[in-house]
Formats: structure tokens, sequence, C-alpha cells
């Protein structure tokens, strides 16, 4: 499923056509589109600006990828058998338009 995950992420990533008409930055909450729905997944557009972020939270159990296409993403991360977070930052690949990551239950 993640080889597959990956290509998806990166054609819509990379297929600014599809995600660029809906970008919308708003300083006092983060903008969801989906863009994709389907038996098997959703596809998000998720636009988020300086200073906002999520609650930490887990999803379920389920198997997710993300691209940043443009700018940066600082993301805290666990495991259920590490007790501290670890912090990464995702930024636009110079070589390419995105970086992405995956998740997957533990």
């Amino acid at each position: 499923m993640l080889p597959t995950l990956r290509h998806i992420v990166e054609d819509v990533a990379n297929s600014p056509n599809i995600w660029s008409p809906f970008i919308q930055f708003n300083l006092y909450e983060r903008h969801c589109r989906r863009l994709r729905r389907d038996v098997d997944l959703e596809v998000w557009l998720i636009c988020w600006d300086l200073g906002q972020d999520t609650l930490l939270h887990d999803h379920g159990g389920s198997v997710g990828a993300f691209a940043v296409a443009k700018g940066a993403l600082l993301e805290d991360y666990g495991a259920k058998h590490v007790p501290t977070l670890r912090t990464r930052r995702h930024i636009t690949a110079p070589t390419t338009s995105t970086t992405w990551s995956t998740w997957a239950a533990s």
C-alpha cells in the first residue's frame, strides 16, 4: 500500500492544477478541502498559516502520507513505545516540487 500511496501523493502534489485553485490562507484557522474520495483513500489539501497547528492526535490505525507543496511544516511525532515526542521539519525539496512523509499504525 505505501508505494501506491506515495505514488498518489507525488502525482497530486506535482499537479498544482488539481489543488492550486483551492489554496486559501487564513490567520485564524487552517483551510481544508477534500480533493478526492474513493473506497480506499481520501486526498486532502490542508493550508496552514504561520503559527497554526493541530493538537496531538493519532490516525486510528490508518496508513497515510502527506506532501509539502510549498513552504515548510514542523511535525511532532511519536510512538507508543517511545516516551518522548520528536520533531521533524518538512520543506519543499529544491529538486522536485514536494517532500513527503508517511505514517502507519503501530
